[in-house]
């Protein structure tokens, strides 16, 4: 493909024939040779496709979603097939059409489906080798394709719990459309299965996914169902994340009264039942709700105690990035360098990594050092940033530069961090930032406001920070 944008109005890209014969080219390395019957059927069904995608009425566009899968489509259709992920994307295409098919016999599909045949892992495979030999995406790939041969789709656990984490490994990545397709699939199969477990883990998972895109409506009904799930399967993990993340969308519209109820009943709930995991997310959230009321001592307090709970790398990464939020706010600046650096050197997602090089800006800033807030902005202006990430990024920006005592680059910032937030109903986030264009309105620069005494306990929480940069990082304490 030559470039073509992945936007709303993907469908009508895609209507171009040189576009077309591309993804026709790699769903056709699906269908298995010397099948008669198949091979007519996917040109018959692909022919009807072009002739609808040609109309001039644009309503006819949609006909092009029956398509599965259609989220590594339009993520194709975003790419050149010298792009980095072209390979990543292909195969887990490949692999899904796969999964599809190996399930056919247990599920009702229509007949345009293209039918089971073991040569369909054969090309998932030459696919997969395709992609480079140490990323996590091949590894997570290959255990599903393996899974097919030694799964029935009468009893499909085995392979639902290798499309799970094929689909955290794409939210290690921040594909997070591509990850919500997995998830889907994973749930169609786990409810009808009887999976308990594969549909509730699923459940969260799509839950956590549209919310990092903002979408809480639909955040907040997959939450509830894994909540469900999760009494009926007597999982109560399951309920108790269920629960918290109800409680995460009612802290990013603003409830925090709503929020707090919630998330302090679960971690009553969950240390009742020694359910230390649950705990320490629900602790770790209960944090947040004390950073943006001010309350930084404490919410070091409960992300120190949630740090120690947690076993999840990914979890232990989000909380030592929080750690340094607050520490910035009680002017500790040397323990959030620290802290940031460590979350650059480890952390296996790439949001994380994200959201820790945006909280940079807010040590480089009040540091007078420029030349490293531009570098940090160009690198994320031009990163993929979800909703909420976007809006850190933008507040952020206009913090590091009112500290650096450029009030218009610091408007202009903190301007466009409301608009995201309103954009994508972040209430929370969008009194915050109104908070600080305020502050600078009154000519206060908003980087370098008069800290807190730091508590006793702050300090020390600082200094086990910085233990851990110099175990990881070396002396490095500059940031790059």
């Amino acid at each position: 493909m030559s470039g073509l944008l992945c936007t709303s109005r993907a469908r009508e890209v895609l209507v171009q024939l040189t576009s077309m014969r591309t993804v026709v080219a790699i769903v056709w390395q699906a269908v298995p040779p010397g099948n008669a019957h198949s091979q007519s059927s996917f040109f018959a069904m692909t022919a009807d496709r072009q002739e609808r995608l040609g109309r001039s009425d644009t309503d006819q566009l949609d006909a092009y979603a029956s398509l599965a899968h259609m989220a590594f489509i339009d993520s194709l259709a975003a790419m050149t097939e010298g792009d980095p992920r072209w390979h990543q994307t292909v195969a887990g295409f490949l692999t899904m059409r796969a999964v599809d098919a190996w399930r056919r016999p247990a599920l009702d599909f229509s007949e345009s489906s293209i039918p089971w045949h073991p040569q369909m892992t054969a090309g998932a495979r030459r696919a997969i080798e395709e992609i480079d030999a140490q990323h996590a995406i091949r590894l997570a790939l290959y255990r599903v394709v393996e899974a097919l041969g030694e799964t029935s789709p009468t009893a499909p656990h085995h392979l639902l719990v290798r499309l799970i984490g094929y689909g955290r490994a794409l939210e290690f990545e921040a594909e997070w459309a591509l990850a919500i397709d997995v998830h889907e699939t994973v749930l169609e199969h786990a409810e009808w299965a009887q999976d308990g477990h594969c549909a509730g883990q699923a459940a969260l998972r799509l839950g956590f996914g549209h919310r990092v895109l903002a979408r809480h409506d639909v955040a907040l009904e997959w939450y509830r169902r894994a909540e469900q799930i999760g009494i009926a399967s007597g999982e109560l993990g399951t309920e108790l994340r269920g629960r918290i993340g109800i409680g995460k969308v009612a802290l990013e519209r603003g409830n925090y009264a709503l929020a707090r109820v919630l998330l302090e009943e679960v971690e009553r709930t969950a240390d009742e039942a020694g359910r230390v995991e649950e705990r320490s997310q629900a602790l770790h959230e209960l944090s947040d709700i004390a950073f943006r009321a001010g309350d930084h001592t404490r919410a070091l307090h409960l992300l120190h105690e949630a740090l120690g709970g947690y076993t999840i790398q990914a979890d232990r990464d989000r909380a030592l990035n929080d750690l340094a939020v607050n520490f910035v706010e009680l002017g500790l600046l040397d323990a959030a360098r620290d802290a940031y650096l460590v979350v650059l050197a480890t952390a296996q997602e790439r949001s994380t990594r994200w959201l820790a090089m945006l909280n940079l800006l807010t040590v480089v800033g009040p540091a007078g050092d420029r030349a490293a807030v531009e570098r940090y902005r160009q690198e994320l202006m031009d990163a993929a940033l979800p909703p909420g990430l976007e809006f850190a990024f933008w507040n952020q920006l206009g913090t590091a530069y009112a500290a650096l005592g450029d009030a218009e680059a610091a408007e202009a910032a903190l301007t466009r961090a409301v608009a995201v937030a309103r954009e994508h109903k972040l209430h929370g986030r969008e009194f915050e930032a109104e908070r600080q264009m305020a502050q600078l309105a009154e000519s206060r620069s908003v980087g370098s406001r008069s800290a807190p005494i730091a508590a006793p306990e702050a300090v020390e929480i600082a200094v086990a920070v910085r233990d851990m940069r110099l175990q990881v990082c070396g002396d490095e304490i500059v940031p790059r």
